[in-house]
């Protein structure tokens, strides 16, 4: 039997007004049916984040009155990193180069000769001998109009496509990424700054990703692109 219902049970009238969770009240427990959206760019992840925080806070509410809690829904997440596909998986390049600092090995990125340690494996030292490279590279990016036709409706579409510029004076264009619905969505994976919000209910500063993170595809696609190294 249900006792009671709410359709705003995460207390932030924001996330509350998106519909993405209601809870029912069965007297010993609730339950939680939520819908976690999913994200590709920046502004998406926050939100994401902004609701799974919002939804454990309120989780932990309803276990401080002494329910119990059931979550169901769509969350969006993975149980275990083993469970992301590798090339979705995330590369934190400043822990490479601390651990290539550490190391002391000459394969910095101001170059040398590396002395090429076992446990360094050959990605993790193109990584750091490129990586000054590729953040010169990012620092042209732009999202750039382009048209694209449906093969079979002949239908044709405004889109967006990354773009960065290599070589002396940047002379040479170099395409990156998908063709996606805005500039952001074409620009949005190739962003190294920090990602971090504020949350309302305890005044924090909330980092969900941290700077210079980036996936496993779009490192090798840089890799290859802008450094010409490519990764089987």
């Amino acid at each position: 039997l249900v006792s009671g219902a709410s359709s705003a049970p995460l207390g932030d009238p924001d996330l509350d007004g998106q519909g993405r969770c209601v809870m029912t009240d069965h007297g010993r427990f609730v339950v939680f049916n939520v819908y976690v959206p999913m994200h590709r760019d920046r502004e998406a992840l926050v939100r994401k984040m902004r609701v799974l925080r919002a939804l454990g806070n309120a989780m932990d509410r309803q276990r401080a009155l002494g329910k119990k809690v059931i979550l169901v829904g769509d969350m969006n997440l993975k149980a275990d990193k083993r469970d992301v596909v590798r090339r979705a998986r995330v590369v934190e390049v400043d822990r490479i180069l601390a651990e290539a600092a550490d190391r002391d090995d000459g394969d910095g990125p101001a170059g040398g000769e590396p002395s090429e340690p076992p446990s360094f494996p050959q990605w993790k030292r193109d990584v750091v001998r490129n990586w000054d490279r590729i953040v010169s590279a990012l620092g042209t990016i732009e999202a750039v109009p382009r048209k694209t036709t449906n093969p079979t409706t002949k239908e044709t579409f405004d889109r967006f496509r990354a773009r960065v510029r290599l070589g002396p004076g940047g002379s040479q264009y170099v395409s990156l990424g998908q063709h996606e619905d805005t500039p952001e969505g074409a620009l949005g994976c190739y962003d190294l700054s920090e990602v971090s919000y504020d949350d309302p209910s305890s005044g924090e500063t909330v980092v969900i990703r941290n700077r210079n993170a980036l996936s496993v595809d779009v490192l090798a696609e840089l890799m290859n692109k802008v450094c010409g190294a490519r990764w089987d």
